[in-house]
């Protein structure tokens, strides 16, 4: 696995300009940005992926959860939740009871 490969791709991101933003975001915002903390759960491996310092745990972390969460789900969603659950040791009955209603609605 080569870091130094991983880390060009994650830099490839799009950056904002400081000024007045509301945004909700999975990522420590960039410098000159203000942010709260309102979610109070983990976040999965693809929004925690780029945080410094890369390693090779973290790139590991991130494949596991692509290919044996998101790629074994329904939707992004629903991989979240099983990984809170299944590697967080979360119960997260209230955010699966908002999924289901989502769905109906569609």
């Amino acid at each position: 696995m080569d870091l130094e490969e991983w880390r060009r791709l994650l830099e490839g991101r799009p950056s904002l300009d400081p000024g007045l933003y509301d945004a909700v975001v999975s990522s420590t915002p960039i410098e000159g940005f203000e942010s709260r903390e309102v979610w109070g759960l983990p976040y999965p491996p693809s929004e925690t992926l780029g945080s410094e310092p890369l390693t090779r745990e973290a790139v590991q972390e991130y494949v596991d959860y692509l290919f044996n969460y998101v790629v074994r789900s329904r939707n992004l969603d629903e991989a979240y939740l099983r990984w809170l659950e299944e590697r967080r040791g979360a119960k997260a009955r209230d955010l699966w009871e908002l999924l289901e209603r989502s769905k109906a609605d569609l």
